[in-house]
């Protein structure tokens, strides 16, 4: 099912950047506007919490999808490293 645009959406990957740079809330929201995101304090802090809320669901993608492809390019990296040595 496709959900339908919003002048949020795609806005997930900005809001882990300023949870993960432990942006002050001001600071946040000026990162998030100069992303394209001009959203309100408490839409702010909506988002965050969802993003919070779906962190089992998170990992589990991450498991499921990409955990395999990453394990994997490691391993060659690992080889061509041992290998030029």
């Amino acid at each position: 099912m496709n959900r339908k645009k919003t002048k949020t959406t795609g806005i997930e990957p900005y809001l882990i950047d300023c949870m993960a740079m432990n942006l002050h809330e001001n600071q946040a929201l000026k990162y998030l506007d100069d992303n394209g995101f001009d959203i309100s304090r408490a839409e702010f802090y909506r988002l965050k919490n969802e993003v919070k809320e779906s962190s089992q669901e998170r990992l589990n993608l991450i498991a499921s999808k990409e955990f395999l492809s990453q394990h994997l390019e490691r391993i060659d990296t690992l080889r061509t490293i041992l290998k030029e040595m």
